[in-house]
């Protein structure tokens, strides 16, 4: 094998990387079709390449007349290619030029193949000066001739059309215009071989591949500053994104906190009975203690005085403290909460609104800590208890509200379980709507609950609504703290 032979060799072998290239590409992005005929077209050069390079290897004109039927073949995967990824490029309709082209290359393939009408099968010895190598080719007829000019008309429209519509960015002018000049300069040399004016290899092939490196190189361009601009969009529409949810998270604080002081102002009313009660005793104390003073014999008596004062003291500050904790604005940072003694901490707002109406059953046990803010926790006590004991109607007074907590590792949960008559099997599905309500007007804001599904899944809990004729029963379960998530453990119904 002689070294031009290899060298053309090794060019078709560039044209397979570019054509295999184009491929890949479209096979990650099927959008792309401008890498499909690019690659068809890379198809066409490779085999255009190998019968060049098996045409310096002829020994004979009949050989040499089967090489350029193939070469003339081959060009024609070459040309749709080109032409559809032009269309495509260009944005331009060439599809009436390309089926002309198509259809006289099919016809000139097949005529020149007819003996007599392309070449003469007249034996003609070509010099390769620089290689030392003479190989044997044929006589073209002026039918060949024609066709080879038709060749050249093609691509020369082609480029007449890549130069019209040159892109303005240089990075992407430069590649073609000098895959344009390579052209220009291997038509030159081709022609001049042709005629035997030149004794050089044929160099049209490395042209055609110059356009098609040039175009692929423009094309990854594209791909690659599309692909970074999606990048950079993805991390804006991210950053969008993580604001978005900060902004929603902090309307949802806001919306919690606005259900809390409407909740706190209903309850403001029966809380005043609940201070005033201790109160009371508080202000008798204090003008027993008064006469006790005079009495030196009493001393016993008036220290058993002072520690039920103090602890009516007591009473009153942690309703208040309850109070202030459910009403702050500031929410409170992530920490572990005992959910047993918050549970007793919302148990003296809710218990005057339960008077009369519902009886009060705590079975609270020990159980391990989650992770949470204390005071939102709170308020998921709260409106879950005070909707149990609105949900028992007037005319079943006094009913049960039964309030618990338990365990089963890793799950904590609170128990909230009301003697009512059920939720309707048309309410059910709307329970944690926002502003969905079957109280009167005046009497609720449809939020409670849907404040409290939001409280629960921001704390990566779950509830649970089990309800029939004989009442209502909610259980919230939490992952206790150190433990994964709830949604990556198996849902399992509760046992209230």
């Amino acid at each position: 094998m002689n070294a031009a032979t290899l060298v053309t060799l090794a060019f078709a072998l560039v044209a397979a990387w570019t054509a295999g290239l184009n491929f890949s590409t479209f096979a990650r992005r099927p959008q792309a079709r401008a890498h499909l005929w690019l690659g068809v077209a890379g198809l066409g050069l490779v085999l255009m390449g190998v019968s060049t390079a098996l045409l310096y290897e002829s020994e004979s004109a009949e050989t040499a007349v089967s090489i350029r039927i193939a070469l003339a073949a081959s060009s024609l995967p070459f040309f749709v290619g080109l032409f559809r990824f032009s269309e495509i490029f260009l944005d331009l309709s060439l599809r009436t030029v390309e089926r002309i082209a198509t259809s006289a290359i099919v016809i000139s393939t097949a005529l020149t193949a007819i003996p007599g009408v392309g070449y003469t099968r007249t034996p003609i010895v070509r010099m390769l000066v620089g290689f030392d190598l003479s190989y044997v080719d044929t006589e073209a007829m002026p039918f060949a001739l024609l066709v080879s000019a038709g060749y050249l008309v093609l691509a020369a429209f082609l480029i007449w059309r890549h130069l019209r519509a040159l892109p303005i960015e240089l990075e992407e002018r430069a590649p073609i215009l000098i895959a344009v000049g390579l052209f220009a300069c291997t038509l030159l040399n081709d022609v001049g071989v042709g005629v035997q004016l030149m004794h050089t290899p044929f160099l049209l092939v490395f042209g055609y591949a110059g356009l098609l490196l040039a175009f692929t190189a423009v094309l990854s361009r594209r791909f690659v500053l599309s692909a970074a601009q999606v990048e950079a969009s993805a991390g804006l529409l991210q950053d969008a994104a993580v604001e978005r949810t900060e902004a929603l998270r902090q309307k949802d604080f806001q919306l919690a906190h606005g259900e809390a002081l409407a909740t706190i102002g209903t309850l403001a009313a029966g809380l005043a009975h609940e201070i005033n009660n201790p109160l009371a005793f508080v202000t008798a104390n204090l003008n027993h203690i008064e006469e006790l003073r005079s009495e030196p014999e009493s001393e016993a008596e008036l220290l058993a005085v002072i520690d039920e004062t103090q602890e009516g003291v007591e009473r009153i500050r942690s309703i208040v403290d309850e109070l202030l904790r459910l009403a702050r604005r500031q929410e409170g940072g992530v920490e572990e909460v005992d959910l047993k003694s918050v549970v007793e901490s919302v148990l003296p707002i809710v218990r005057h609104e339960a008077r009369g109406r519902a009886s009060l059953t705590i079975h609270l046990e020990d159980v391990p800590p989650v992770l949470g803010d204390r005071r939102l926790l709170g308020q998921i006590v709260l409106n879950l208890v005070l909707n149990a004991i609105h949900a028992i109607p007037e005319a079943d007074c006094p009913g049960e509200v039964v309030i618990a907590t338990t365990s089963n590792r890793p799950i904590v949960r609170l128990h909230v379980r009301d003697s009512g008559t059920g939720i309707p099997a048309d309410v059910l599905p709307h329970i944690f709507e926002p502003f969905y309500t079957t109280k009167g007007s005046g009497k609720g804001t449809g939020l409670g609950l849907a404040i409290t599904n939001q409280l629960v899944s921001r704390h990566h809990g779950r509830i649970h609504v089990d309800t029939g004729p004989t009442g209502t029963s909610m259980v919230v379960e939490f992952p206790r703290a150190g433990s994964a998530a709830l949604a990556s453990l198996p849902s399992e119904s509760p046992q209230h």
